[in-house]
Order: structure tokens, then sequence, then C-alpha cells
């Protein structure tokens, strides 16, 4: 599996890097675990769940598509990093509700939300940083 940001080399000076979207496929399952197992309950509003499960499943197939292609696939970090936006957001726009129990779904939204803004916004800018420069 390809792993390593950018080109397949190993940088002489150091280990190879480890691209930032592995991690974000992690967020992305954690997204589909939590909507599953997790004891979601909502007052009156949006169901949460239904937004985890799809937003887990973006974020799952577009960082894959970034660690397995060997393309310049970087403008879909963008992609997850608007995921990512999204996810902090939904609860307040969605309106999850306001009881104790979709607290835990709305802390759970802004805190992978904020990792996969983090990660995917590194992936993003580690993927341009890889690309040739105009001559």
């Amino acid at each position: 599996m390809y792993l390593f940001k950018g080109s397949a080399k190993r940088d002489a000076a150091g280990p190879p890097t480890i691209n930032p979207s592995v991690f974000v496929v992690f967020a992305g399952l954690w997204l589909l675990g939590a909507s599953i197992f997790a004891d979601y309950r909502y007052s009156p509003g949006f169901d949460g769940r239904s937004n985890d499960r799809v937003v887990g499943v973006v974020l799952i197939v577009v960082a894959l598509i970034r660690v397995i292609s060997r393309t310049s696939t970087g403008w879909l970090s963008m992609v997850n990093v608007a995921a990512g936006v999204w996810l902090i957001a939904a609860p307040f726009v969605l309106g999850f509700g306001h009881d104790p129990h979709a607290a835990s779904s709305t802390w759970n939204d802004v805190i992978v939300g904020a990792i996969v803004v983090l990660l995917a916004g590194v992936s993003g800018i580690a993927a341009r940083a890889d690309l040739p420069s105009p001559r």
C-alpha cells in the first residue's frame, strides 16, 4: 500500500513520511463506529447518526484515494477539509438537540471535524510541496 506522501522515493536525509490522509481514514472509521455503537439519543432535531455515517463514508473514500493513488490528488484533501468544516458546523446548523445525550454527539463531531480539517489540510499542503515548480 502507498503510505508515503508525494513520490515513492525515500528522503535520503531521514525516514519516509506517512501521508496524513491515513489518519483521516481512521477518523472516518471512528465516525462510522460511533454512529453504530455510541448511544446517540436525540431531542427533536436532525438525526446526527445519519450525518456521521454519510460524512464518515466520504472521509474514508476520499482519504483512501489520496493514500493509494500515485497521481497528484492533493486537491482531494480540500474535499476532506470541507467535510471537516461541515462536521464542526453540523450540530449547530442541523440542531442535534440540547439534552445531555446530544452533547456527546455534538462534541464528537466538533473534535473529529477539527482533527480532519488539520490532517486533511496538512495532507493537501504536503501534496502541493511535492509538485514540480513551473518553468
